[in-house]
Order: C-alpha cells, then structure tokens, then sequence
C-alpha cells in the first residue's frame, strides 16, 4: 500500500484531541551549492520547474538548469555558431553523486562565443529554454529512458549595441525593439503568439545525450517552469506548466493561463491534450499574488505542488506553499496556506526569491527540494541590475514524510486518530513517528464498528508501545506483526493513540 501521509483529510476518519501541525522545510547549511561562476552562467545560475532528477541505476543525481552571460557585457554571443542575443538562457547541465557536492562537466557539446569545451546542451532553437525533466522507469525503451520538456522562443535579435524594449504590446503580440542611446532604432522584431513560441521534447538514454524530437510538439507559450510525470494510473504523461497563448485544438481562441498553473496529458509525450487551469490564485491571497511555477511531484499516490508565489511590484516575492491533489486537477493548499520554506534574511544569498527549480526527491530519511533565487536588487521594484539576476541554486529538505504531522500533547490525555479503513496489503506495520519523549500505540479495529470484535483472529490487538523516533519504526503486537491479528483481504481500520507524539506517515509492507 502507498504510505498514508496528511496533507488532507482524504485518510481520515475522526480525530480527537490532535492537531494538524505543518514543518518548515530546513536550508541545507552549504547553501549555495551551485554558483555563478563560468561566463556563460554569470547573470543566471537558476532552477526551474522539475529540473533536477534521480537516476536510480546509475546513482546519480542530474540537474538541467538556466545559464545566461552578463547582458551588459555580452549584448551578443555566438552559440554553436549561432548569433544568440546576450540575455538568451542556455541550458546547462551538473551532476552529482549524493546531491550536495555538485560537479560541472564540460561536456563538449556546445560552444560559446571562442570557448569550444562547456557544460552547456545543444537545445538553443531560440532565445529562451525553461525545461522539465524526468527518469521514466516505465518506459521500454532504454533510449528514451530520460525526457525533457521545455519551452522557447524561436524570436531572434541580433544586437551589436543598444537595449530591448517592448512595445505596442497586446494579447496577439508585441514589438521587440533594439534603440541605441539616443533612441534612434536599431532593429524591430514583431513577436507573433503563439507562432514564435513552442514548446519541444527530447529524449536521452543516460541523461547527458540528448535527441531533440524534429518538430515543436505544440505552439504556445510557458514561461517558467515546467513539470512532467508519468501517472501509471492513467497510463499517461501528465506536465504542469503556463502553457498558454496556445490554440485550443477544439476551436476557439488561444487559451490564456497567464501566472497561474495549466495541466496537459499525452499518452506518447510528443501528442498532447488541449490546456486545462487546475490551480491558481484566489481571493485568500494577498492582493496581486501571482503562481509563478509549481513543480509537481506524485509521490506515494498524491501530487504535491510547490508553489512560487510571486507577484506585483508591490508583492514580489513570497515564501513557497505547498499544494496538493489526488487527481491532478483538484488542488489543496496545505497547511492552511503554510509558509514551508522562506525567505532569506536580508544579505543572504537567498533573500529575493525562492523559486522551487524541483520536485521532492527523497535521499536516506530525507526528502529534499531544490531551489534558487533572484537578487533583490534585480527585482522589479528596483529597475536595475546589481550583480547576477540569479546567483546560485541550493537545497532544503524535511525528514521523510515531514510536510505535516498529527500532533498530540502530553496533557489532557494526548489523542487518537481512526483512519478510514483500508486493506494491509504487508505484513508489517510501519509508523514515520516522533514519540521520543512520548508514546504511540496502534489498535486494530474491524472496518465497521470501528471496535475490536470476532471477526479478527486475534485478542491482542492493541500494540507494544512505540517510544521512538524514527522514519520507519515497526509496529508489534503480543501475537507478532499485523499481518498475525489481520484476515488477508479483510478491510481493517486502525485507532492510534498518542501522547506527547507527532505522527507523519503509516503504510504496510
């Protein structure tokens, strides 16, 4: 069975003298662990969506993250023999083997400008790349093993000197204008939309070598990060993005998400199905609030979200919330809308923004999220540049299953939880617990009574007391483990007595 976690109450039955109670996810203490330090990263060493990933057979971590050169100092730079605008975000690759000391291999398949050797991927069709990536262990084919999905922009400005504006911007497009200082006209780009925006895939056996399928898989734009995952339960992939500016196969006008989160389904990762909103803002958020990104993660049978809330010039940037679902299209905020990682203090490398660039990745007895930034000074409000945009990327993380846990004190007589009934379908029963300076006990209880009777084999059915804490602690009774007090197949409920404890997470196997 999947590990019951409570981020809902969706595996609950009744609760009494508990409460729920959400945990701050905590800064590794190297952070950051990536930083700006090749010339073609020195403006952006940044995350987005679900870009770093685990290859379980290898047991290797791999990241595909955002690098750009210093604009001011590279108003052009030539990419694989391509004029590229300075701002242009190249995708770059780093690998690690514990994911905290992280490495940078030059893997000699893109050049920049005179430098022949970098960590960079042969993906810049245009100027923009905004990736998902994913290890896919359903699929047969070891080739397409690893995917990416990500979005660009097939705009091109060639600039020698002078800025970038917008202009005569609307909901069909906007003029990409270049004006040297003393705004005389340089060049002029119309940006059609969705027609110079796309969105494409690629597939690698290892992680490293890609093959870019030949066509945009469709036309639209996604502006930050995405998020893909394959749910065995339907047997299809399913991405979370900003697709948006997109044609809707079924006729109408292009389908516009703006900054909040679209959904999309395929059954072959290159067909996909029209755009459907499934989470975004509403009237319990600040004024202006914005969902920038919400890299996914399905895990243990529920998606969680991490949301990047960002905002006006007035509101850029808020802490990151957790969401959750059971289907992907119906969203939960947890926690009561929690603040689970934050901010950093002013003068911290993190101070900006926090801008999830994964989803949950679990190491050991730890599950782990990483994140990067954008420097203060860069942010709207400011309308300069003060140093990199996005300086360097790290980590926090929870203790396994440590989103939320069931709380009880150890006055008033703690509490007890009853959960709606399920079918063991282990022979052990395990508790992710903090019951060290407390305790927990585990009654088995026939489904529809919610009491002990004669339909379970055994009378003793409440457990040896658990005063521990651990991620995984078994569970024992008088008569064994819970598969010697259980029917095979028989629907059971389980009541959960705590005092002076924290409950995470239960599951058999």
């Amino acid at each position: 069975m999947n590990r019951v976690l409570f981020l809902d109450d969706m595996d609950v039955l009744c609760t009494t003298g508990l409460t729920r109670r959400p945990h701050k996810a905590v800064k590794h203490l190297q952070n950051p662990l990536l930083v700006n330090e090749h010339p073609w990263e020195r403006y952006r060493c940044q995350l987005v969506g679900t870009s770093v990933i685990h290859d379980p057979i290898a047991g290797k971590f791999h990241m595909y993250y955002i690098a750009s050169p210093e604009p001011g100092h590279y108003p052009s730079i030539n990419i694989n023999g391509q004029n590229k605008p300075g701002h242009t975000t190249l995708p770059a690759y780093a690998e690690s083997d514990d994911g905290v000391g992280w490495t940078k291999p030059m893997l000699g398949q893109c050049t920049f400008n005179d430098c022949r050797d970098t960590n960079l991927l042969p993906f810049v069709v245009g100027q923009s790349f905004e990736c998902g990536a994913m290890y896919d262990s359903y699929e047969r084919d070891s080739s397409r093993r690893f995917k990416l999905l990500w979005w660009g922009q097939s705009c091109e400005m060639h600039i020698a000197k002078g800025t970038v504006t917008r202009e005569n911007g609307n909901a069909h497009g906007f003029d990409s204008v270049v004006r040297d200082d003393r705004g005389e006209v340089l060049s002029r780009h119309h940006v059609t939309l969705p027609g110079d925006w796309f969105v494409d895939v690629a597939f690698s056996p290892d992680g490293i070598h890609w093959k870019r399928h030949p066509a945009h898989v469709f036309l639209g734009a996604s502006d930050t990060g995405q998020s893909i995952l394959f749910d065995p339960r339907l047997s299809r992939y399913v991405a979370f993005g900003r697709f948006h500016a997109r044609p809707m196969k079924k006729g109408g006008s292009n389908i516009e998400v703006g900054r909040a989160v679209g959904r999309i389904e395929s059954n072959d990762f290159i067909h996909w199905s029209d755009t459907e909103l499934v989470v975004c803002p509403d009237l319990n958020d600040p004024p202006n609030t914005q969902f920038n990104s919400m890299p996914v993660t399905l895990y243990e049978g529920l998606y969680i979200g991490a949301i990047e809330l960002g905002g006006s010039v007035s509101l850029p940037w808020l802490p990151m919330q957790l969401a959750t679902s059971r289907n992907g299209r119906h969203w939960t905020r947890v926690g009561d809308r929690f603040d689970f990682l934050d901010l950093g203090d002013e003068g911290q490398w993190d101070e900006g923004a926090i801008r999830p660039g994964s989803g949950l990745l679990i190491a050991g007895d730890e599950m782990r999220i990483y994140y990067s930034t954008i420097n203060r000074k860069s942010l709207p409000q400011s309308r300069h540049i003060d140093g990199p945009r996005a300086p360097g990327i790290g980590m926090a993380s929870w203790r396994r299953d440590g989103f939320v846990s069931l709380h009880a004190d150890l006055n008033g007589g703690g509490g007890e939880l009853v959960t709606k009934p399920f079918i063991p379908d282990g022979e052990e029963l395990f508790l992710n617990v903090d019951a060290a300076d407390g305790q927990v006990t585990v009654e088995v209880c026939s489904s529809h009574s919610m009491t002990p009777d004669a339909q379970l084999p055994s009378k003793n059915r409440v457990s040896h007391p658990l005063r521990i804490n651990a991620t995984a602690a078994p569970v024992r009774w008088m008569d064994g483990n819970i598969s010697n007090i259980t029917r095979p197949g028989f629907p059971i409920s389980l009541r959960i007595r705590m005092a002076n404890a924290d409950l995470y997470s239960f599951w058999t196997e």
